[in-house]
């Protein structure tokens, strides 16, 4: 068996190395810093469960012109599998300067580091998204985001707005990173009254995915809730840096992860308004005939489910309901190359325990497959339960480097969690014809 496959005129090289594990995180940063030699990574003993608050990650720099030597920069208490620990370049150098986020003195804070003198400043709050300009920060509580989606929180802290359903004093916060102030900008509250709905009501609300468009002036996130049936009912909203000019800009109830193209344009995988799906927003469809009718749904094979939830890679543009579908495949991690012609995007692993690496030529409107990676350390994985779908997962979360010649992934096709290098340039050279 092939542990993978990759298309002609690209290859794939290890960036990391074992026997420890590495990762770098999240899709929608990069690990490169400005010149291309460094990479940024997190260094682990395990893969096989959730981390707790006693479990530190080492954060080192990965050298790629001497032999890929991952030299150790500090660690952290706080990061999980899916984002790392919001590890990444401070804009707008992306040089010099390092953000992340730890667990100190029983509280979250963030880290800027400098890994040439190796002086620190720490920040009262993590950070979520950073702005373009590298001054300030969007962010949540990482304690609710734990209580309810406990793979993209942190263990260690209680939430303090456990026992409220839509807290006043909770939501997305802006970071002075230079001077350490924050404020909330847009409580969990405001969102719950913003075009309110019955299944809104009496559980739990949350935000999650913050992302800056390109030149700051706006951010997207998720406004989230869990619903009777046990799923998650899902919001996309973009706003202005004061919290005070927000646009619901997608009301489906389905979305996942987003990108913005530039400054107007965001991609998002979801649905397109869909009357079927919406009717998960009231209570009266919180009954058990609703909870079988959501649980066969979701067990139909995915071009039936495409069908009746008419789901894909959106194209939005901002403030304004013209919304179009890019392309109908499987849900992944999307991400536009630095020139904003190429989608970059992954997929969760087939039936043989493949995930796939996909390219679109934006204004062709072409899909290639870039390659197929096993999605299993090995077959012991998959005895007891789906390893590859459980929190634990290494989804491939593929990222462009800074002149979108590159992307890095994080794949256990090799027997363990490691950082891979694709070269794309020639490729680029031949237009992207791949296969």
């Amino acid at each position: 068996m092939k542990n993978f496959e990759i298309a002609n005129n690209i290859s794939v090289q290890p960036a990391t190395f074992g026997p420890k594990h590495h990762f770098f995180g999240y899709y929608d940063k990069s690990p490169w810093d400005i010149s291309g030699r460094y990479m940024l990574g997190l260094e682990t003993d395990f893969i096989d469960r959730l981390p707790d608050s006693n479990d530190k990650a080492t954060i080192g720099l990965i050298d790629l012109k001497k032999n890929n030597k991952f030299k150790k920069l500090g660690e952290t208490k706080a990061w999980n599998w899916q984002q790392g620990c919001m590890l990444q370049w401070l804009p707008p150098g992306y040089n010099n300067q390092i953000i992340y986020n730890d667990l100190q003195n029983n509280k979250f804070v963030s880290v800027i580091l400098n890994v040439k003198n190796k002086k620190k400043k720490i920040l009262p709050l993590p950070i979520y998204a950073i702005h373009p300009n590298g001054k300030y920060a969007l962010t949540l509580n990482f304690s609710r985001l734990c209580r309810t989606r406990r793979s993209y929180g942190y263990a260690g802290v209680p939430d303090i707005h456990c026992n409220e359903t839509a807290p006043k004093k909770d939501g997305i916060f802006i970071l002075n990173l230079r001077t350490g102030k924050y404020k909330l900008i847009i409580s969990i509250d405001k969102l719950h009254n913003l075009n309110h709905v019955s299944s809104m009501e009496n559980t739990d609300n949350w935000v999650n995915h913050i992302g800056f468009n390109r030149d700051g002036s706006r951010f997207c996130f998720f406004h989230r809730w869990q619903l009777k049936d046990e799923t998650t009912y899902t919001r996309l909203l973009t706003s202005n840096l004061e919290g005070s000019d927000i646009s619901l800009l997608a009301d489906g109830g389905n979305y996942t992860h987003h990108y913005w193209r530039n400054s107007k344009n965001l991609l998002c995988w979801g649905c397109l308004p869909n009357r079927i799906l919406r009717l998960r927003q009231n209570k009266i469809m919180t009954n058990k005939i609703s909870k079988i009718a959501f649980k066969i749904y979701h067990h139909l094979l995915p071009n039936m489910k495409k069908k009746i939830s008419n789901s894909g890679y959106i194209y939005f543009t901002d403030k304004t309901k013209k919304a179009e579908k890019l392309f109908d495949d499987e849900d992944g991690h999307c991400s536009f190359s630095p020139d904003g012609n190429w989608i970059l995007t992954d997929s969760y692993p087939d039936k043989k325990n493949y995930r796939k690496l996909i390219l679109y030529n934006f204004e062709t409107k072409k899909k290639m497959l870039l390659g197929k990676f096993y999605s299993l350390p090995n077959k012991k994985y998959s005895e007891n339960e789906r390893w590859d779908w459980s929190e634990m997962r290494c989804d491939l979360h593929p990222r462009w480097n800074r002149d979108g010649t590159k992307v890095c992934i994080d794949s256990v096709h090799e027997g363990n969690r490691q950082m891979h290098i694709i070269d794309l340039k020639k490729c680029i050279k031949n237009n992207y014809k791949l296969l």
